[in-house]
């Protein structure tokens, strides 16, 4: 969970520190946008991953494929549960944490850095397989 806390911590202040972004939502919602699909993208790197290396079946054309959309409007919902309606994020952002101790700066690159490599990852583990 520490992991997740400092990724949402440093997405909701680089949200926080750019307003106009989405007008339609607030910073922690935001940052529960993103946590959320890093997570889909986390969840599709490892269904590759098990379904070219250890089953050693994948199809393109999967029917379970659409389910992945269901898991990621789950996902975002249950972040912003937990960090925004139930009050995470402020009891993160309140506390001496150590990991929350580092230069922000640093700290949103970090972030934005595993959103990235999240995001590549799918297709990577995708193009390691291809031969």
């Amino acid at each position: 969970m520490i992991i997740l806390d400092f990724l949402f911590y440093y997405l909701a202040l680089y949200f926080f520190s750019r307003p106009k972004t989405l007008f339609w939502s607030n910073p922690v919602q935001r940052a529960s946008y993103c946590l959320g699909l890093m997570s889909t993208s986390w969840v599709i790197a490892i269904l590759f991953f098990t379904l070219i290396h250890v089953v050693r079946k994948f199809n393109f054309n999967s029917n379970y494929m659409i389910l992945l959309v269901p898991t990621a409007l789950i996902l975002i919902w249950f972040y912003g549960y937990v960090y925004d309606t139930k009050g995470r994020y402020y009891s993160v952002s309140n506390s001496n944490s150590q990991i929350l101790k580092i230069n922000q700066n640093l700290g949103m690159s970090i972030a934005w850095l595993v959103l990235l490599i999240s995001f590549a990852s799918p297709f990577i583990i995708l193009l390691l397989d291809t031969k």
